[in-house]
């Protein structure tokens, strides 16, 4: 199974655990990157950067506490080595030096490395986390008011480390720990002057997402059934199961709804400023090939589709291809979704997916 972390103008394919492909988006340069010996690349869910924070890619090492940060622009590994003892300063139960503490990165920015503090079963403390600025060494606690109903994040770019959130979005509540019986942190990721923000229910019973907006009290839900979101500043994607021929999402910043067709066996990993970036979880069974390549890339600057108005009967439903477009009078035109085959790592755009939009 592949994946696909994205950050800036960059995307990391990982095609396996000491080698990916790192893309430039911005001149398509493709540059195989392989991991140092001993180092491999790792990969986490959503909200979460993992192996890519431009402008590194990092590989954790053997030894545990030893990492490489490999720096784009300079084309040159670096290593970086933790201190478990300040990282585990901040967590009560860590830091009176238990063994069953471990500290696991989880993130990478421009200044600052994240690790997350977990202890054994028998702790009383809820997971933590700690940070590490790359260029100084200088460990951080987490933002005092990073909790939920808080109104602080980590912001791994800035010097500060700290983001205030805009009124009136709060943080929300994670997944319930039975063990400590404190919520854990409901993650929530900025596209622009959005925000989107998942909660769990009581009992950890069902996972919601919301799409937020600074300035406002609206709170519009996606993902009824917690399959992975993807999202740039423009476009809100999500799965719908892998039974279901289709991806769903919506326009930002009108929130008009559309779905895309995904490649067959594809799930979502990523989406970038450019692209919709779908991997293939096939094993090559013995009568079947998987689809060529594990990389399904869908340009989003291959055609627009001109949104109707709201409060209008008009519906506008279709496939766009190579730049064909659905217009209406008064429309007002964004970028979408185009297609690509899969694999292709010419982007033309001839083949593999379809779009349909439903009026709001």
């Amino acid at each position: 199974m592949q994946a696909v972390v994205v950050s800036g103008r960059y995307a990391f394919i990982g095609q396996r655990p000491t080698s990916g492909t790192l893309i430039d988006e911005q001149t398509g340069k493709r540059t195989v990157l392989s991991a140092p010996a001993g180092c491999s690349f790792t990969y986490f869910g959503f909200g979460e950067t993992a192996a890519l924070g431009a402008p590194w890619v990092v590989a954790a090492c053997n030894p545990p506490r030893l990492y490489q940060l490999y720096n784009i622009p300079a084309r040159a590994w670096t290593p970086l080595s933790s201190d478990p003892s300040r990282l585990f300063a901040f967590n009560a139960d860590c830091k009176t030096g238990d063994p069953e503490c471990v500290a696991s990165y989880t993130a990478v920015g421009t200044r600052w490395i994240e690790f997350r503090i977990i202890c054994g079963d028998h702790c009383g403390q809820a997971t933590t986390y700690a940070f590490q600025n790359i260029q100084t060494g200088q460990v951080r606690d987490q933002p005092p008011d990073w909790k939920p109903g808080g109104t602080e994040i980590p912001d791994l770019n800035s010097p500060a480390l700290t983001r205030k959130l805009c009124r009136p979005l709060r943080v929300l509540s994670g997944f319930f720990d039975q063990r400590s019986y404190v919520p854990a942190l409901g993650p929530i990721a900025f596209y622009g002057q959005f925000a989107i923000a998942r909660q769990w229910s009581a009992g950890n019973v069902r996972l919601s997402t919301y799409v937020e907006r600074c300035g406002s009290r609206a709170r519009t839900s996606i993902d009824p059934n917690g399959w992975p979101v993807a999202a740039n500043a423009q476009t809100v994607i999500w799965m719908t199961g892998f039974g279901n021929p289709m991806f769903a999402g919506l326009f930002l910043p009108a929130l008009g709804p559309f779905t895309l067709t995904r490649p067959a066996l594809g799930s979502l990993p990523a989406v970038s400023a450019t692209h919709i970036y779908a991997t293939h979880g096939c094993r090559r069974p013995v009568r079947h090939r998987c689809p060529a390549g594990a990389e399904a890339v869908v340009p989003l600057r291959r055609c627009r589709v001109c949104v109707p108005p709201r409060r209008t009967s008009l519906r506008a439903r279709g496939r766009v291809r190579g730049g064909a477009a659905l217009t209406g009078r008064g429309s007002r035109c964004v970028r979408c979704p185009g297609a690509v085959r899969a694999g292709d790592p010419r982007s033309r755009g001839e083949r593999g997916a379809g779009f349909s939009r439903r009026s709001t």
